[in-house]
């Protein structure tokens, strides 16, 4: 790109969500997964379902019983769910479970305070602030990669490479990089030029993504979304909002495209969520879009779709270029 790209979203002239196709929960929506043309939710009380990408036509769905819906994952060829839950609405130990989506049947794979979920060639990646663990589809614990609790090491977030040889990891203001299984560190982007000063709130909920491939890197926190190229560890682009105050930032990377998903406050209607696409290959936004305002959410991409999740409601948006 001869340098990095500095891609700036006026995020007042998004254009706001038209959906093409809508479906509903009877909760908000807190997570959201894509594999291949399906898409997969799970929702305050616990409900999850599986829908048709395409028409968001419901294929599938069931509860969890007693339990708060935090984060879902849906495996590669569409036939479990890994989830993460809570006991209640403010309760910080999440726990684990494999979801067969054909039976229902659940298999708690533990509570260890786990934070991310990754299906990879090699199973599920369940991650937390101490490490990781490695399971097969059945549950079964493959790999244990947790370590003991160190001062100023704790994974603020985490992403696994597709053939599971790698996990990456945001430790306070520092990305780190871990082989599998054996725990070697392994060359990381340099983050320091854009360090943030102690106890900014940047780095309170960092969001890290790892392209299919292992060519890219996105890491989304406050005010920001950076890529860096992995194979030489150099920044390609980086993100910036304007116009609104941002207060989170998620990212996902599908295909050849960058799909980053900002809260933001906006006058006196609540926070709002702007959907940016940016194209890796071009090195550009190709699109931005704004949800209503509602409090809870996500966003995530397919190849040639965009789901939104914005309050109880999945869209699969209209797709039109801005830029």
């Amino acid at each position: 790109m001869g340098g990095p790209v500095l891609a700036t979203v006026d995020v007042l002239a998004a254009r706001p969500l038209t959906a093409v196709a809508e479906a509903h929960h009877a909760n908000t929506v807190m997570d959201l997964s894509v594999a291949g043309d399906r898409a997969a939710t799970i929702d305050f009380d616990g409900n999850w379902a599986v829908w048709q990408g395409s028409d968001l036509r419901r294929l599938t769905g069931g509860a969890l019983p007693g339990r708060v819906g935090r984060r879902l994952a849906l495996s590669r060829d569409g036939a479990q769910l890994a989830v993460l839950t809570a006991s209640e609405g403010v309760d910080y130990k999440w726990t684990a479970a494999i979801v067969d989506i054909a039976t229902g049947n659940v298999v708690p794979i533990g509570g260890h305070d786990y934070r991310r979920l990754a299906w990879t060639d090699a199973g599920l990646f369940a991650m937390g602030y101490l490490g990781s663990h490695l399971y097969d589809s059945t549950g079964r614990l493959l790999h244990d990669g947790f370590h003991p609790p160190v001062p100023g090491c704790a994974w603020m977030c985490s992403t696994a490479a597709r053939d599971a040889s790698r996990i990456y990891f945001m430790a306070y203001d520092q990305i780190g990089g871990i082989a599998v299984p054996d725990g070697r560190p392994l060359p990381v982007p340099d983050i320091t030029p854009h360090a943030r000063p102690a106890g900014n709130g940047a780095w309170a909920s960092p969001d890290l993504a790892l392209s299919d491939d292992g060519a890219v890197l996105a890491l989304g926190f406050l005010d920001e979304v950076l890529v860096w190229r992995m194979s030489d560890g150099e920044l390609l682009a980086r993100i910036v909002p304007t116009g609104v105050q941002i207060v989170n930032a998620r990212v996902r990377v599908v295909g050849p495209q960058l799909v980053a998903c900002f809260s933001h406050v906006k006058g006196d209607f609540g926070q709002r969520k702007t959907a940016v696409v940016f194209d890796l290959d071009r090195g550009r936004v190709t699109d931005a879009v704004t949800t209503t305002s509602e409090p809870y959410g996500g966003k995530g991409g397919a190849d040639g779709m965009l789901l939104v999740a914005h309050g109880s409601t999945l869209c699969r948006a209209a797709r039109v270029s801005t830029r």
